[in-house]
């Protein structure tokens, strides 16, 4: 009997997302972690290997060398994932504020991308990717971590500056619709994330159609139903 991969593949979004720590705020800066999963399972996964190298030394269970060679170097890799988890939990950070999104691996590398230096957002589905000259680029996972605040930046750089949009660059004819297409998605991914919130402050919500639209607010305070529709649309994972 084979397992249904393909449907724990299809739930581990939906899972993620319920497993993520959101802010109260849209516009909270965050840094993100993953280390209260990866600790326990890398210390967990190292201590019973580390049992079974000392077993497989100490006994005459395995008699043949050869054997015990392909033992410890089966045991041996599985020990390099359990301290590569350890590793991450403890150095892996992720974060953004109102200026920039950044990652880091404790004192190893330190990459980050200010809002202003955009020039290149990509949608994949589970991330959305930003990208500056010069820079190697940084994902945005959605499901792991509540990146709103990143989604509002962006929605408030395309407001003012044009970039390329996936493959599609500003003097392309089909920019103008993937332009608006990436708007909705962003503002699809902040209501999502906050909706209790936006629609408990009708001002912000305001805000936030506004920049779906790539407008400021008008004086009205009703926000557009349609675009809360067309956000929720776009924004709806595969």
């Amino acid at each position: 009997m084979s397992l249904p991969v393909g449907a724990f593949t299809a739930a581990a979004p939906a899972i993620q997302r319920r497993l993520r720590k959101m802010s109260k705020y849209p516009r909270e800066p965050r840094v993100f972690s993953q280390a209260k999963l990866l600790i326990p399972v890398g210390a967990l996964c190292t201590s019973f290997l580390l049992i079974g190298s000392v077993i497989v030394l100490t006994t005459d269970e395995v008699p043949d060398p050869v054997d015990k060679m392909l033992f410890l170097a089966l045991i041996s890799f599985g020990m390099f994932f359990g301290v590569l988890f350890l590793a991450h939990g403890f150095w892996r950070r992720f974060g953004v504020d109102d200026q920039k999104v950044w990652s880091k691996f404790g004192s190893v590398f330190y990459r980050e991308i200010y809002f202003s230096e955009i020039t290149r957002v990509t949608f994949a589905g589970i991330s959305f990717g930003v990208f500056a000259c010069n820079k190697r680029p940084i994902a945005l996972g959605i499901n792991r971590f509540d990146y709103t605040l990143a989604c509002l930046r962006i929605l408030e750089e395309m407001r003012i500056r044009r970039f390329t949009v996936g493959k599609i660059e500003p003097n392309d004819p089909r920019w103008p619709e993937a332009w608006q297409d990436m708007r909705n998605r962003l503002a699809a991914e902040a209501y999502r994330n906050h909706q209790n919130y936006y629609d408990s402050h009708p001002v912000e919500l305001q805000e936030l159609n506004a920049l779906a639209v790539g407008r400021y607010p008008s004086g009205s305070q009703r926000p557009s139903e349609s675009s809360i529709s067309a956000w929720s649309s776009a924004g709806r994972l595969s």
